[in-house]
């Protein structure tokens, strides 16, 4: 296959015409959120991601997912020590901070023990890992409060239904936007971090016929209450994209997850990646709710002394 991302030092912006290359090469490894392209590409509203290719592993210039700072990051299992250093030394050159983030388990475990490498877990950018069949089901004590929401949510909007959203027509793509604005007033969040999502949303609505996913929407009175645009990595993993629900629906927030996990249990999915909290205190928390079934981990590594 003709590559169009080159060689590292040179680099290239990222760019839909990347896709294929990026997802031939991820698809050996573990579903990493970080290196999904669709949530690549639609999170990259500045147009700062670069991509090259070093020691036949993908490197990756991340904009920080909470400040507008630059690392470096790459996937891959060849030659994974000398990578790391190629790429430490680079960054004092540019003058980025002297580490690499959100580097997966699986180059993790080609340098630990590697002398002059310091590796340290990421906790706060562990991706969560979720069962498909037990978010479609709600079964045992564990999601007791879950059941109970969405058995209360029927009880009040009877009239509600469940459709597959057709993210491609105009009509459907504003009332997402017109209810992502609602969500966002009734439940405010960081301005920051609000228009970044919305920004995103659109870069993925702008060339939804480009990637692999499902729009479900929930209707109350004939009007969107809730979505989730999910995307299908292979057989087994899903990862969610965007998901909002307007509040003011009791027990919306859970029925819509759960309308999205029957769905991708009718297409054979068995895991959703839920991606990572961030380190944000409440997200840690609402995430955990959910009952990770595992985590993708990732870790930070620097020159020095390994310190998991």
């Amino acid at each position: 296959m003709c590559r169009n991302i080159p060689e590292f030092p040179d680099s290239k912006k990222l760019a839909l015409n990347d896709k294929a290359e990026i997802e031939n090469f991820v698809r050996r490894f573990p579903p990493y959120s970080d290196y999904n392209f669709t949530s690549l590409y639609c999170y990259d509203v500045d147009d700062r991601i670069e991509v090259s290719w070093l020691n036949g592993n993908l490197v990756v210039l991340f904009q920080d997912y909470l400040s507008d700072g630059m690392f470096y990051s790459f996937i891959g299992n060849k030659l994974v020590a000398e990578t790391a250093l190629t790429l430490l030394n680079h960054c004092a050159k540019v003058g980025l901070d002297a580490q690499l983030a959100l580097i997966p388990d699986c180059a993790r475990k080609m340098i630990e023990g590697f002398d002059g490498l310091a590796i340290s877990e990421d906790v706060n950018n562990h991706d969560y890992i979720l069962s498909v069949n037990d978010l479609a089901t709600f079964k045992g004590n564990k999601y007791y409060d879950k059941r109970n929401l969405v058995n209360r949510f029927i009880k009040q909007y009877p009239d509600h239904t469940v459709r597959r959203l057709p993210l491609g027509q105009p009509e459907t793509q504003q009332q997402i936007i017109d209810l992502f604005h609602l969500w966002a007033e009734r439940k405010p969040e960081d301005e920051n971090s609000t228009a970044h999502a919305l920004r995103a949303l659109k870069r993925l609505l702008s060339s939804v016929d480009r990637f692999d996913v499902i729009g479900i929407g929930v209707f109350v009175h004939d009007k969107l209450g809730a979505f989730s645009i999910q995307g299908l990595i292979d057989e087994h993993y899903a990862i969610v994209h965007f998901e909002y629900g307007d509040i003011a629906y009791s027990g919306i927030t859970s029925f819509i997850r759960q309308a999205a996990a029957q769905a991708l249990a009718a297409k054979g999915c068995l895991h959703i990646n839920f991606e990572q909290d961030s380190g944000i205190p409440g997200l840690r928390k609402a995430k955990a709710l959910w009952r990770p079934t595992s985590y993708l981990k990732k870790y930070i590594i620097r020159e020095g002394q390994t310190s998991t």
